[in-house]
């Protein structure tokens, strides 16, 4: 079983927080799109909805969603862009598999790899997002680095998150918080509240808002945006890549 202590340390390095998210959501896998809805009062597919809509018009983008999952925000890119090409790229094989049950369009793939290493040419991209994927990469850093390298010039990224606050009395607020909403439900549909509590453990290791927004502009970004839902709980951040 999952305990608290183990994801604590997990998390502290690339290589284990890797394997541990490979373990947690093959776990997670079956109780996937029950859960976002759970924890989010019902307004994931909402937020998500809102993301992709506030996407640049395009006609055929190049679209790349990291930490694909069941591949839902790939479904609503297909969507937005009908004539784009819309990957998506996960490491857990129980994800994909969920994935890959639905009947794709077209004009969908889903690739099985680490989101910071996709097998994708670089400057080849116009579009890059995520549902909760930030907070997840084992290298952040190195994560923000692929997103530089693989978007065109002019491109737009855009990821929906757990969001931490730059206010400490905040931050311990929203953990405890996160820690009694998540451990109930990894209670009830697991027998183990470590299971979401992975949530605010990673949460721990998570830059702020602030700290985000300056690891990002630092790499050269521009046009960094972000709103807030669930008074600050999450947030949906897009930047881009300046023209040449």
């Amino acid at each position: 079983m999952i305990k608290q202590i183990q994801i604590r340390e997990d998390l502290e390095h690339p290589n284990t927080k890797r394997e541990l998210n490979k373990k947690l959501f093959t776990i997670v896998a079956p109780k996937y799109a029950l859960v976002t809805k759970l924890l989010s009062f019902g307004c994931d597919v909402l937020w998500k909805k809102s993301m992709v809509q506030q996407l640049p018009n395009m006609t055929e983008p190049q679209c790349l969603d990291l930490a694909c999952g069941p591949g839902d925000i790939c479904f609503l890119l297909a969507k937005r862009y009908p004539q784009g090409k819309i990957m998506g790229v996960d490491i857990t094989p129980a994800m994909l598999t969920l994935a890959q049950a639905h009947a794709l369009p077209k004009n969908i793939s889903f690739i099985q790899a680490d989101m910071a290493t996709p097998p994708i040419t670089d400057h080849s991209l116009d579009i890059i997002t995520g549902g909760y994927a930030l907070r997840n990469a084992p290298d952040l850093d190195q994560l923000l680095e692929t997103i530089w390298k693989k978007l065109k010039p002019g491109g737009v990224a855009s990821f929906l998150d757990f969001s931490k606050s730059d206010n400490l009395s905040t931050q311990k607020i929203h953990n405890r918080l996160l820690i009694l909403w998540t451990g109930l439900w990894g209670l009830l549909l697991h027998a183990n509240p470590a299971i979401y509590n992975y949530i605010a453990a990673s949460l721990n290791t998570f830059p702020s808002q602030k700290a985000l927004q300056e690891k990002i502009t630092k790499l050269g970004f521009v046009d960094y945006q972000c709103h807030y839902y669930h008074t600050g709980f999450v947030s949906q951040i897009s930047f881009s890549k300046p023209r040449v």
